[in-house]
């Protein structure tokens, strides 16, 4: 191989890796930079029942861009929800719906099989807060999201 051609394959691996990088960053755009300006005022989120977080998380997600489906029945236990975005696919999980404080344990069941399923991303949305163990768990996967009981508060004002 000619040295001119190495530099053409270096160059071209250099475009798609920046294409990458922009995807991924653009990929959440909306979902994990949402500002607290527009929290609910009223009551308490882990008041809301279940089938009504389903439909406002369902549609904060077609808002965003997503192709949103319930999951299979062979995924029940892993999530809720699939999502598709340009292509790549994506689990939300709202097991955690009414735990006032989510610990690593559960945490783990979840996101242990959210990422046998190969995702590019996986949310897990609480009404309550994730305790220090799991957020620090979290840090360590690149495609998880959590969205606490504040952040939804604030994602289901802005569909309402």
């Amino acid at each position: 191989m000619s040295q001119e051609t190495v530099i053409y394959v270096l160059v071209l691996l250099l475009v798609l890796a920046g294409a990458y990088l922009v995807w991924r960053r653009n990929f959440n755009k909306g979902i994990g930079s949402i500002s607290n300006s527009n929290v609910i005022s009223s009551g308490n989120i882990s008041n809301i029942p279940e089938e009504e977080i389903a439909r406002l998380v369902n549609a904060i997600f077609r808002e965003k861009g997503y192709r949103v489906q319930k999951t299979s029945e062979a995924l029940k236990d892993v999530a809720d929800f699939q999502l598709e975005k340009a292509g790549f696919p994506a689990f939300v999980s709202i097991k955690c719906w009414g735990e006032p404080k989510v610990d690593v344990n559960l945490f783990s069941q979840i996101v242990i099989g959210m990422n046998q399923q190969n995702s590019s991303h996986n949310y897990v949305i609480t009404t309550g807060v994730f305790d220090t163990e799991t957020i620090e768990t979290a840090k360590y996967s690149s495609n998880l999201v959590l969205i606490d009981g504040n952040k939804l508060k604030t994602l289901i004002a802005s569909v309402k």
